[in-house]
């Protein structure tokens, strides 16, 4: 029993710490994207991947590898994903204070979407 206590403990501990370091990466300059970012915009594009972070990431160290490339640039480089429109969405995810569901953050998207005629585009 105790050997199990002393394991959840430490388990609690990597996780404290992975927490804490994922959420020193979030930078001034990530603070500053803005929130829809089109990546990749082919002329005859039909078909759209936006990446969306997770709570206390940003777009850059989420999506970005520590040799700097990103799924983004690897994704343009790939025939597989010829001809689709490649997008980046932040959205704040302070670690206080109040922050929006991911149903606000859904339809905060959706209508970035709308309002870039990004959808009028992709037809």
């Amino acid at each position: 029993m105790e050997r199990v206590l002393f394991m959840r403990r430490i388990l609690a501990c990597i996780l404290i710490a992975m927490f804490v370091t994922r959420c020193s990466v979030k930078t001034e300059e990530s603070r500053s994207l803005p929130a829809l970012s089109l990546l990749s915009t082919p002329e005859s594009s039909q078909r759209l991947i936006v990446f969306v972070h997770g709570v206390f990431g940003d777009p850059s160290g989420t999506w970005t590898n520590p040799s700097g490339q990103s799924w983004a640039e690897l994704m343009k480089g790939d025939d597989a994903f010829h001809g689709f429109t490649l997008a980046t969405y932040r959205y704040d995810t302070p670690l206080r204070g109040r922050t929006s569901g991911i149903e606000e953050v859904a339809t905060r998207l959706l209508r970035q979407l709308e309002d870039s005629n990004v959808f009028q585009k992709l037809q």
